[in-house]
């Protein structure tokens, strides 16, 4: 039993000494900083003392339009900061393109957070370091950002503006608005420069445009590259300029296509085709064109066209495919032939309705095919003689309908309304054959 208890008693003491050195220790911290606090004889250090500034940390950027706060950790030690914005990323660049230096500022610390005006609509990147004479300057600490423009103060930018050349035609278009009067577009032979105007010797062209007037195309000097810029005025309102809007195109020398398969192909001058008991071998007066159409001469009667030995006539289609392009095309009771060239195609109609005779084309531009009417003639009176030269009609397929094709275009003669008979075709090419 007395054992027992003076178990219990050693245990006890022990913890009372455990207590007394963690209460002693305490105690001996609390005193040092009451004397680190209130003792001016003590020299407290809440940043280390280095030869070099202390790079500056925590930055951050807040935009609104064109009005940049800078904002970041200020350490005793830097007297002011210094920082530099560019239009190419300069992180790590150990000397930066000074042709691209877009504005450098001397900040003193106690001005941030510091308030500046930036170039709008851009994209800039900084580098920022800490200065003190008395040290060597920090590390470069590098970042971005991007500035607006204030949309009640200036004409729409016209952001989207492209510039899309089929050989030597270049065609200009962007979305136009209301508050804009008129469109300054600039062509140059030289790059244009990110910051600052182009040199004025590289002025290829200076237009002024209207919403009314896009899209806008003009012809350039081929195999050459051009650059160009676009901006919105309102010379009659308080408005400002837009900023410029920049882009380049490529121009190549147009050549026309040498398909040997084109009825134009080596053609010279007028030619008009055969409609014969030769050519139609086997067909009589009023025998319909079969499944597959029969060609003649480079020239292609479609199923449903019926002969009748001098002439052919051409019922009103009423199969048409309507899924393929942006307009109704036939597939059967049509003529058509391929063209390599501009030029002009005549005949002499025959009928004793009011027919709405159609020509079109089918051609492939920059990649893609399309179908386009090219004159619809609706009759106010029929043609009821006979092959009567007064009757004839003359079609010119213009440079403009073919300029740009990659291969052969095709040329499509039908009726959508009535039928009509029709005597050969004359086509005579409007350009020579190169």
């Amino acid at each position: 039993m007395i054992t027992v208890i003076s178990n219990k008693m050693m245990k006890m003491r022990e913890i009372f000494f455990l207590k007394m050195k963690i209460f002693t220790l305490v105690l001996a911290v609390a005193f040092t900083c009451a004397c680190s606090k209130f003792d001016s004889g003590v020299k407290v250090y809440d940043e280390p003392e280095f030869p070099v500034c202390l790079s500056p940390v925590s930055i951050e950027t807040f935009v609104k339009y064109d009005e940049v706060t800078l904002r970041c950790r200020v350490f005793r030690d830097a007297r002011e900061y210094e920082m530099e914005m560019f239009s190419y990323d300069v992180t790590d660049v150990e000397e930066p393109d000074a042709d691209k230096l877009v504005m450098r500022l001397k900040i003193p610390s106690d001005a941030i957070p510091y308030k500046f005006k930036a170039p709008e609509e851009s994209k800039l990147y900084f580098r920022i370091r800490a200065l003190n004479e008395a040290k060597r300057p920090s590390k470069w600490v590098y970042g971005s950002f991007e500035t607006g423009t204030d949309p009640s103060t200036i004409c729409s930018k016209p952001t989207d503006a492209k510039a899309a050349a089929v050989f030597e035609k270049v065609t200009f278009s962007w979305t136009t608005y209301p508050d804009t009067e008129i469109y300054e577009l600039e062509v140059y032979d030289e790059s244009i420069p990110d910051s600052g105007d182009p040199e004025a010797s590289s002025l290829v062209q200076k237009f002024e445009l209207k919403a009314a007037q896009i899209p806008f195309t003009y012809t350039f000097d081929p195999d050459k590259n051009y650059y160009f810029r676009v901006r919105a005025t309102a010379p009659s309102t308080a408005l400002r300029n837009s900023n410029w809007v920049k882009g380049m195109f490529m121009t190549a020398k147009m050549s026309w296509p040498k398909d040997a398969g084109a009825l134009d192909f080596s053609l010279s001058s007028a030619w008009t085709a055969s409609i014969n008991s030769e050519k139609f071998s086997g067909y009589n007066s009023g025998q319909v064109v079969p499944e597959g159409g029969i060609e003649v001469d480079k020239v292609t009667y479609g199923n449903g066209i019926i002969y009748y030995g001098d002439r052919v006539q051409i019922p009103c289609c009423y199969n048409w495919d309507e899924t393929t392009y942006s307009v109704k095309m036939p597939l059967k009771r049509y003529i058509s032939f391929k063209i390599n060239r501009p030029g002009t195609l005549s005949f002499i109609p025959y009928t004793s309705g009011k027919p709405t005779i159609v020509l079109a084309i089918v051609a492939k531009k920059a990649g893609e095919t399309y179908a386009k009417y090219l004159y619809e003639i609706k009759s106010a009176t029929s043609f009821p003689e006979k092959n009567d030269e007064k009757n004839r009609q003359t079609l010119e397929v213009k440079e403009d309908d073919l300029y740009g094709i990659e291969e052969a275009a095709t040329i499509y003669l039908f009726s959508n309304a009535g039928g009509f008979h029709c005597y050969p075709l004359t086509w005579t090419p409007s350009i020579p054959e190169e």
